[in-house]
């Protein structure tokens, strides 16, 4: 055997003695009337075939279990029987990949850390790391603070692993800087940590997808990925991160869901043409000429937009139709309440329809310069403030983000995220920035069936909206920009016919 095959079955015996395989947290074994064993967890279930005596009572120990990895496989008599011992080992393995088997790392009774199967293509393998080795801390590894433990995370990876023993959290951090097994055994000396807790969480860390070793180089494809967009992706699509996912309303009576409509913001009133919609439906050109003809326009006729073509447009992409409320219900929970929802002419997940729009106007027929929210179901806008610094700096971000020219008007896109957030869990901001996507394409048609001039802007400024709205960007924070002004080309033969609000009395 080899100096390095040694080391290597050296640490294979360390994490054997050390890791203890258990069943999740809230999963249990049940044994069916034919004497199969059933193992039930959130989200996940496993029968196995009939099974020798000593080898069901081994696995169905695993319930609450605080024998290490050696310990269970020596109840097993091999002699007797041989093959018992490959077959407890494909069990085992069968539980880990269905996420309903945990490894933690304990040492003299103490719990210092643990790995939990969070995607479809979990394995658990115990792969040693020699003493001579170089590693480092993943690029993608993503460490935050749960409750009172430490939680690694990594897009790349389809577990979670949790470090629970404070001093142990220090070596995460010695890995940012490349390492080897015996220098971090070295540290965590000076810590107090046994060396063979920390050969347990480099096994876990392995497991995990957070190391990085010296001879290991990553792919083109990977090295373009941002550690912060690769973790955002995995974890709002199913099957990889775990935790609850999708429409799960685990905040019935704790948190109150925001309303449908967003309450008006102090400021004058402007109440707006509303067009006949009959005109628009007889006149408008047909829809596959509309998305042929779309394009994004960055110059502008030697008139500016009007008023009347702002509330058409507004109209046209998000108007209110009506507001009602639907009973919900949470299987999380147990817990049932009602929320209001809307009709709007979008499509919105859930008619969460938390998008509101803020126009930025630099110059429009009717209309003074300044910002303005509008209210989608009185169709009316709100003067937010009058032209100013701010609302300057608002049009000089958009004109640098499109080829240069200073739009007539600039339309924030924000989002009441309370009002997604309340009902989905993880794919909540995914489905904002996809509901983004059907506004600014109806905003598209929509200017493109009016002979209007538009452009989707591919990002702005939160801060400089914040500041101009006095918003607090985590309650309603600007997601999308979109800038419209007047067609340099043929100006539009039909327009509707538009209702004139009543004059104040």
């Amino acid at each position: 055997m080899s100096h390095g095959a040694a080391i290597s079955a050296k640490t294979s015996a360390v994490a054997e003695r050390t890791l203890v395989p258990r069943l999740i947290e809230g999963a249990r074994c049940l044994r069916l009337p034919d004497g199969r064993l059933r193992f039930e967890g959130s989200g996940a279930s496993a029968t196995l075939p009939l099974l020798p005596a000593e080898l069901a009572e081994a696995l169905a120990g695993l319930e609450g279990n605080r024998r290490s990895i050696d310990e269970v496989f020596g109840a097993i008599d091999d002699t007797r029987r041989p093959g018992l011992t490959a077959l407890l080992f494909a069990h085992l393995a069968r539980l880990s990949a269905q996420g309903l088997l945990t490894h933690h790392v304990e040492v003299d009774g103490e719990a210092f850390a643990s790995i939990e199967p969070t995607g479809m293509n979990y394995r658990f393998l115990i792969q040693p790391i020699a003493d001579e080795t170089t590693v480092q801390l993943s690029r993608f590894s993503v460490i935050r603070r749960d409750d009172d433990h430490m939680v690694l995370e990594s897009g790349l990876g389809h577990a979670l692993v949790r470090i629970r023993n404070p001093a142990l959290m220090a070596i995460p951090g010695l890995m940012s800087a490349p390492q080897t097994p015996a220098s971090l055994r070295a540290h965590a000396a000076l810590l107090g940590i046994p060396a063979d807790a920390v050969a347990g969480l480099l096994v876990l860390l392995v497991n995990g997808k957070h190391i990085e070793r010296e001879d290991e180089t990553e792919s083109d494809d990977l090295r373009l990925w941002n550690p912060h967009d690769l973790i955002f992706h995995m974890s709002s699509r199913y099957g990889r991160l775990g935790g609850y996912y999708g429409g799960n309303y685990r905040h019935i009576g704790d948190i109150d869901p925001a309303p449908a409509l967003r309450p008006l913001p102090d400021g004058r009133r402007i109440a707006l043409p509303i067009p006949v919609l009959d005109d628009m439906l007889r006149d408008d050109p047909p829809f596959q000429e509309v998305v042929e003809a779309r394009r994004s326009i960055y110059s502008y006729g030697p008139a500016p937009v009007t008023l009347d073509e702002l509330a058409e447009f507004l109209y046209r992409v998000a108007r209110v139709r009506w507001v009602g409320t639907q009973p919900v219900s949470s299987q999380v929970t147990g817990r049932s309440g009602e929320m209001e929802v809307t009709s709007r002419p979008i499509p919105a997940g859930g008619r969460g329809y938390e998008l509101d729009l803020y126009l930025t106007i630099s110059v429009c027929e009717g209309l003074e310069p300044g910002m303005y929210h509008y209210d989608p179901a009185g169709h009316q806008l709100t003067q937010v403030r009058a032209s100013d610094g701010l609302t300057e700096q608002m049009l000089a971000y958009a004109a640098i983000a499109s080829p240069g020219v200073q739009p007539q008007v600039l339309i924030t896109l924000a989002a009441r995220f309370r009002r997604m957030m309340w009902k989905y869990d993880r794919l909540a901001y995914a489905a904002t920035l996809k509901h983004v996507g059907v506004m600014m394409q109806q905003m598209y048609l929509a200017a493109t069936a009016m002979r209007l001039a538009p452009s989707a802007l591919g990002s702005g400024n939160i801060e400089t909206f914040a500041a101009a709205t006095g918003n607090n960007p985590v309650v309603e924070g600007s997601v999308g920009e979109f800038i419209l002004g007047s067609s340099p080309g043929e100006a539009r033969e039909n327009r509707p016919a538009m209702v004139r609000p009543e004059p104040p009395s």
